[in-house]
């Protein structure tokens, strides 16, 4: 019964760090003077989060991807499966079980993303921005 409970304390944690990361980004990006604002800008978190163009440097982003959440409804929601899901399917399958399930969802469908990604851009030229 330890497995759903680390992946709920990671995903909490890494959810949080990546809010707090983002969010001193965006206050360094403000202007001090009192003048105009800039443009809204989407801040990632490289090191943490799949970036195409950044994601070979930072090969275990293909495994925190997934536990880190953008705003708090998308945590609020993961957090509830990891916790109702996760507790189900550890009692069921076990902890090894639920941990090669967990990471093969995970990387897999991290990857064959980043691979479409690179595949878009060496086609079009054009940056896929979400």
């Amino acid at each position: 019964m330890l497995v759903y409970r680390t992946c709920l304390l990671i995903c909490t944690c890494l959810s949080v760090l990546t809010g707090a990361l983002r969010y001193r980004s965006w206050m360094a990006t403000q202007p001090t003077d009192g003048g105009d604002q800039p443009q809204a800008e989407f801040f990632t978190v490289p090191y943490l989060t799949v970036v195409p163009a950044q994601s070979a440097l930072y090969p275990w982003t293909f495994v925190t991807t997934t536990f880190v959440e953008q705003n708090i409804f998308t945590l609020a929601i993961a957090l509830a499966t990891l916790l109702y899901g996760g507790k189900y399917l550890e009692r069921a399958w076990g902890s090894a079980e639920l941990v090669k399930f967990l990471l093969v969802t995970s990387v897999v469908s991290n990857f064959l993303s980043f691979i479409i990604y690179i595949m878009w851009f060496a086609i079009t030229g054009n940056v896929v921005r979400s």
